[in-house]
């Protein structure tokens, strides 16, 4: 552990970034739990210390830097996951790769205001089955979720509502999570 997050005005320090880093993060990637868990790899990455802060910038600025690492490992992944999902053209009668991407934006420009019932249903399906499963929750679960995922309000924010510190809203956060992964598979199996 880095000998600076010793200090618990220190660690402290650190927890009050975490905001800032998630709006940061948020702003980069398009899944608010991809960019939670690149925050907390960015925050493990700097209690590791593997390459500990010198006090040569702001922790914030270091900190920043390590989560800009951190999101650009997660940018290399999806790219080496749509890259193995990249429709192969063997055929002779298939389109060339740039008429075949112009022919579906075309067909999508069509369709976009038509609304398939079916997908409308399961929609509406999944929806019910979230609300439903996020209204099981214990409420300091269900306040924590409903406070930041939902009405995007800030950690910070969120933690004096609820009446927890920054650290355990964290946690709570992770654990009402985990229990509607749960509840969500249990219906699904159902």
């Amino acid at each position: 552990m880095n000998a600076m997050f010793n200090n618990p005005a220190a660690a402290r320090e650190l927890e009050a970034l975490r905001p800032y880093l998630m709006r940061y993060a948020r702003g980069k990637l398009n899944d608010v739990h991809v960019a939670e868990d690149v925050v907390q790899e960015t925050m493990l990455a700097a209690l590791a210390g593997k390459s500990p802060f010198e006090g040569r910038s702001g922790l914030r600025t270091w900190l920043t830097s390590i989560l800009k690492h951190k999101i650009i490992d997660v940018y290399r992944r999806q790219a080496t996951e749509s890259r193995q999902f990249l429709p192969t053209h063997d055929d002779e009668t298939d389109l060339p790769p740039a008429e075949d991407a112009f022919h579906a934006l075309a067909e999508a420009e069509t369709r976009q205001d038509l609304v398939d019932p079916a997908e409308e249903y399961e929609r509406r399906q999944v929806a019910g089955n979230v609300m439903h499963a996020v209204s099981r929750l214990p409420s300091r679960q269900r306040d924590a979720f409903v406070l930041v995922h939902m009405h995007g309000v800030s950690g910070s924010e969120a933690a004096q509502r609820v009446g927890v510190s920054q650290c355990n809203l964290w946690i709570i956060l992770h654990r009402s999570r985990k229990a509607l992964q749960s509840q969500l598979q249990e219906l699904r199996a159902a």
